[in-house]
């Protein structure tokens, strides 16, 4: 469902350059080992097994940093709940069956079954009101704030959360209540010389529908503001050709490896170690065992480190964040990203 708003909205509204940038340098040429032949891997990432849901990411945000996305952006809101009105028996039982089961209901109350009956009526065909909350919050760049990317941003924003709203939406009936409210979680900005260069948030949607639990819908923007295009995961990650030389493990792995494969990797390592690698089966695909999940897209980024979301394996459909600092992805990263974070 994200995934499809998502790509639809890329192809209407990413200005500038399209192409991925493909760089094998690391933020620091930092790789030191005596041997090329070792059988372990040439770092040993650690990472706890916590993972972080929507509401706790601020962690790993900068409080300077909130502060600049509070001065280029506002936040705009949205309120497009609804308010539809029926006779009763439209939307609970339909008019024979309102009418038997609510018969009996007057019994008491009626001096004889005529009225038994006009009062039955009365109450099955009165008008009621059903309500559907969709209430969006969402981040504008500020109109004061010169930009040449500013339109392209808000327009993709806006066209973004009213695609959502005429697709993923719908009513709440008489006897289900549903809503979908949405809030914005700030993760990262980058300025060039006073100028925005990128912007990286969450919209958050909870809840999102009904049913019998509660459920999540999240979407993660990163935003380049020289381009004015969406960041691709494949542009700030690269495969470097030593790549089988940083992580040997890979030297047997059948699937094909790429970005999402070498970050998926570095969490397997930093959990599991290199010798009981796929200890936890959220980081494998649930079709190939023995394949890693793909994190394309599902990301958000800052000066500190990257976001990414391994996968909904809990009931109530939260993301699953994990965090990875940059110097544990030092050997992967690319120039565009060292651009990023460096300025």
């Amino acid at each position: 469902m994200k995934k499809t708003i998502i790509l639809l909205l890329l192809l209407s509204f990413c200005g500038g350059s399209a192409e991925v940038i493909d760089e094998t340098a690391s933020v620091e040429e930092i790789l030191t080992t005596t041997s090329t032949s070792t059988t372990t891997t040439l770092f040993s990432p650690k990472f706890p097994e916590n993972f972080y849901t929507a509401d706790e990411i601020d962690v790993f945000t900068d409080e300077f940093d909130k502060q600049l996305y509070e001065k280029y952006f506002v936040e705009k809101f949205l309120d497009s709940s609804t308010a539809n009105e029926y006779k009763f028996y439209e939307v609970a039982y339909g008019y024979d069956d309102c009418k038997e089961v609510f018969f009996e209901t007057f019994e008491e109350e009626a001096d004889s079954v005529e009225e038994q009956n006009l009062l039955t009526e009365e109450h099955c065909t009165r008008t009621v009101v059903i309500e559907t909350e969709k209430v969006f919050t969402y981040p504008l760049m500020r109109s004061e704030i010169n930009n040449s990317c500013k339109e392209d941003f808000n327009s993709y924003m806006n066209e973004f959360i009213l695609s959502y709203i005429e697709n993923e939406t719908g009513e709440r009936s008489w006897f289900t209540e549903i809503s979908w409210v949405a809030k914005t979680e700030f993760v990262g900005i980058g300025l060039n010389n006073q100028d925005l260069q990128y912007v990286s948030f969450l919209i958050d949607i909870f809840p999102a529908g009904g049913g019998a639990y509660a459920f999540h819908d999240w979407y993660e923007i990163n935003y380049d503001f020289e381009k004015c295009s969406i960041i691709k995961f494949e542009e700030i990650i690269t495969v470097p050709t030593n790549h089988l030389e940083i992580f040997p493990n890979l030297n047997n792995y059948k699937y094909e490896i790429n970005e999402s494969t070498l970050v998926a990797h570095i969490l397997d390592l930093g959990v599991c170690g290199d010798q009981n690698l796929f200890c936890k089966s959220f980081y494998q695909s649930q079709l190939n065992p023995g394949e890693y999940n793909s994190y394309s897209l599902s990301y958000m980024f800052n000066k500190k480190g990257i976001i990414v979301d391994i996968g909904n394996y809990f009931i109530h459909r939260t993301p699953n964040y994990r965090f990875i600092p940059w110097e544990d992805l030092n050997q992967i990263v690319s120039k565009q990203l060292n651009r990023y974070i460096n300025n």
